[in-house]
Formats: structure tokens, sequence, C-alpha cells
């Protein structure tokens, strides 16, 4: 009885001081491209919500029966039941979790646990069958264990038990109802059973915790699907790094194609991820995870459109495309080519329809700088004539080379940007209907930038999007910087466990 109590007791502690870590974290050694921090700061909090909870949800806890022999010699023996075990009181003591570096992992100690039980007592010895009910007071109960988290062959966390010592105080014993008088004399045998049973199951159902949690951590999946055409791998790269007041995991972070799966020409480079201790996690990603998922779009042919005189004139027709959101002046596709300068154009196709497809002739990249995010675009501009039969005949060739700055916080929950051009130039590359200028129409593409795209795109971003947040874990007073090859949130957490919100 006082067994089960204790070991409940125990089992959910370990598990708050465990699942305070894994609500935020999941070859040879990689260079991560995502880092995340979770403090001291986080851990305390989590631990301060778990003992909450554990208190609160001790009260509705009703415990199995126990059934066991008292032997009597040459009598034969005793057989006795409790049951309808309930947790009168609990003085459930503040107990310590810690960051271990020794261990590479936790050190949970709880000491001084008190647990008052009221139930009902039953015998049977031969033809005597009495009952009646009973208190027990179980004092002084501690346990100390230390977990290590590591990382398998897979890049999963994985955490196993290093160490565990349980301790048991006194255990007080009473009795009442008509016939207690038969267990009386037997009082300090049960309780000396009581006492050797604690101690000798506190640990291995510990040990069975953490076992059931690895096997949760096995089942965990290290790469995610971001949409149809991505997904994106979260493996470890190496162990968690555990410091005296932290808890760092490094995450691969790169992106790829579901369909057509490459390397990125590209490492992510190595960035230090500073300690934010007034917060309670922190998360970062390099410059490289952003690229490898623009290197993968543009590597799958991801990154072009076609555009055509009547998706011009009737913007609404226009597909949805990486490259074009926004529509183009509705006075027509013939508008943009007087801009080009192409004389021989109407004498070698004339009234002939154009097509033009506007693609990324390389990888688009971003970077991460103090206070910014850039974004170089290789761009390119094909000029076709569609002849009857539906053949593209080449026209010419443009290089639309252009730079963008944005700027990101966190307002009200959500992530929100804005973005600005730096600077778009215009060349030609080729051309089969003779050399042209493209001063003109270069001034033309800056001046529908500015007016036609970033404005409506701005808008759209300025609504931002909801940070992630699941339905027990909510980020709170978040903050966004932008750091020199990295992006890092720095957040406060609040829990929201199954009877309630926790506030912290």
């Amino acid at each position: 009885m006082k067994t089960s109590c204790c070991a409940v007791v125990a089992k959910m502690f370990v598990t708050a001081a465990l699942s305070a870590i894994f609500f935020f974290c999941t070859r040879a050694q990689e260079v991560p491209a995502v880092q995340v921090v979770f403090t001291d700061k986080g851990l305390q909090y989590a631990k301060n919500v778990f003992t909450n909870w554990i208190q609160d949800t001790l009260e509705l806890i009703t415990l199995p029966d126990v059934k066991g022999q008292i032997p009597l010699g040459f009598l034969g023996q005793m057989d006795y039941t409790l049951s309808g075990v309930n947790i009168s009181k609990c003085d459930f003591p503040d107990p310590s979790v810690q960051f271990s570096q020794e261990v590479s992992g936790l050190k949970t100690t709880m000491a001084g646990l008190n647990v008052a039980l009221t139930g009902d007592w039953r015998v049977h010895w031969g033809i005597l069958n009495a009952g009646g009910s009973f208190d027990v007071g179980v004092f002084q109960v501690g346990v100390a264990s230390e977990q290590h988290l590591g990382r398998d062959s897979g890049g999963r966390l994985c955490v196993s038990q290093v160490i565990c010592e349980a301790t048991t105080g006194q255990v007080d014993l009473r009795l009442h109802g008509g016939s207690s008088w038969i267990l009386q004399p037997f009082g300090s045998h049960l309780e000396a059973f009581i006492r050797r049973q604690i101690q000798a199951r506190l640990c291995p159902t510990m040990e069975d915790l953490v076992e059931n949690l690895e096997q949760h951590l096995q089942a965990m999946k290290v790469r995610l699907q971001v949409n149809q055409d991505l997904i994106v791998d979260l493996p470890l790269t190496s162990r968690p790094v555990v410091q005296a007041a932290s808890l760092r995991f490094g995450l691969k972070g790169e992106v790829s194609s579901v369909k057509e799966p490459k390397e990125p020409p590209f490492d992510p480079q190595p960035f230090v991820l500073p300690e934010h201790a007034q917060f309670m996690l922190t998360a970062a990603l390099s410059d490289f995870t952003l690229n490898s998922a623009s290197f993968s779009c543009w590597a799958a042919g991801l990154l072009h459109t076609f555009i055509d005189d009547s998706m011009v004139r009737s913007p609404e027709n226009t597909p949805s495309s990486p490259l074009t959101n926004m529509p183009l002046p509705r006075s027509g596709m013939p508008t943009l080519l007087r801009y080009a300068h192409t004389p021989k154009l109407p004498g070698l196709f004339p009234d002939l329809p154009v097509v033009l497809k506007v693609h990324a002739r390389n990888t688009p990249m971003f970077s991460f700088h103090p206070g910014a995010v850039t974004l170089i675009l290789p761009g390119a501009i094909k000029a076709f004539a569609l002849q009857a039969n539906a053949t593209r005949t080449p026209l010419f060739k443009l290089h639309l080379d252009s730079s963008y700055k944005g700027s990101v916080w966190v307002d009200n929950g959500r992530l929100k940007s804005s973005v600005t051009m730096d600077n778009l130039n215009l060349t030609l590359a080729a051309t089969t209907i003779g050399p042209f200028k493209t001063d003109a129409l270069e001034n033309l593409s800056r001046m529908t930038m500015k007016m036609l795209v970033l404005p409506p795109l701005n808008d759209r971003l300025s609504r931002g999007v909801i940070l992630p947040q699941s339905r027990q874990v909510h980020l709170v007073q978040a903050v966004v910087s932008v750091e020199e090859g990295f992006m890092d949130l720095h957040s406060d957490v609040e829990l929201r466990l199954n009877h309630g919100t926790m506030e912290h």
C-alpha cells in the first residue's frame, strides 16, 4: 500500500523533471544549423509547475489493493487485504532538480516526503474473518537519482538511469475496528515489511519509468514534413551539452526536397549562441537552414513561372508561384516589350504572342547580420514568341539581379517582418533579335517592385504568423533578434497541464 503510494509519487516527480527537458528538445560530429538552450530558470519553473500538479493529482488517486500473509508458525498463516486505499494528506517537500555535468544529465533529489493514507483492512485465518479501517503514516521518504542524457545512432535523444538511492524513515500503522486486536500484535511486523518494500521497489519503479521514456524517445521523428515539397532533418548532431545552469542541443536543421533530395553545395557555419539566463528557452537557426530550403526549391525547379499576355491583362488567372504573387501592369505585354526598345521584334514575329519565363538562375541566398536579414536573388527573364503550332521561339534572355533587406520582430505572439529592396540590375544576357538597351526596362522593373510587389507583400508580412506552440506549451514574452550568422528567439514558457493552466 505505502509502497504503491511512494512509487506513484516518485514516478510522477521523475516524470516532471525529465519532461521539463523533453518539452523543448529532441557520424562524425556535424556543425548544427539549429541550436536550443534550456536554462535553469526553465528547469526550476517546470519543476514548480509539476510539483503543484502532482500535489493536486495525488488527491484523486486510489491505490490498488494490497494482499499478503503473516506467518504464524505451526498455526499456519493469516491472510490480510488492505483495500480502498486513499491519500488523505501528502506533505510534499520542495524537490531539487539540477543540471549535472558529472553525469551529463540531471540530478533529482526528494527528501522528507510524508504521506498519510486511509483504507479498510480484512483478515482471514481458518474460520476467522474480521475487518475494520486503518490509518498509516509514512515519514521521511527520500529518493536521489541521476539520469544521463545522450544521443543514439539515429540522432535521437536518449536517456538512461545512472544511479538511484531510496530511504524510508518511520512507518506508523493504526488499526481501527472491533477485531483490530487480531492484527495489533503484528503491527511492527507489517511496518517493517512496508519499509523494506518501499526501499526495494522505489528505484526499480523509477528505472521502469526511464526505460518507458526511452521507448517514447525512440519513437520520435527526426525528419519532419514541411509541406508537399520539402522536409527538414532535425537529428542531434552530437550529445547534449550539459552545463551548470543550462542544457544545450545542436540539431542538423537541413531542408531538402521530397522528390529530388540533393546535398547543398555549402556547409553550415558554426555560431556561438549566447545564454539568456533571464529567459527559460532560447532557439536559434543559422542562415544554412533557410539557404538549404532555397537550394532545394531551386534544384527541384520550383522557382520559376510563365507569364503571357492573357495573364498580364487578367491577373486573377496567374498561377501561384514562389516568384510571382502580384499582377503586372494591366497595359499588357506589348507595353513591357516597348520598354525594351526591340525594333526588330515586330518585323520578325508580327502579331505573335510573347511568353516570359521568370526564374531563379541560381540559388537565392539569405544571410543574417545584426538587425537585418538579407536576400540576394539571381534571377532571369527569358522571352519567347509563341508560334501557331505552340512552338516557343527564343527571343532574348535578361539577367535580373536584385537584393533585399528585411527585419523581423515579435508582436502579440506573432512573428512579423518587412522587406525593402536594396538594388536591382537588369542586363542583356543573350538575344536572337539583335542587341537592345535595358535601361528603360530596368527602371520599369524597379518601379514595378516598389509600387506593385513590395507594398502588398509587406502588408501580408505585417500580419505575421503565430509562433509555434502546442496544446501544453506556450511561448510567453518572446523576443527575436538577428545576429551575425544566425537568428534567435528567446522566450519564457507557460505549461498548461490537464487540470488547468499553470501560470509562471
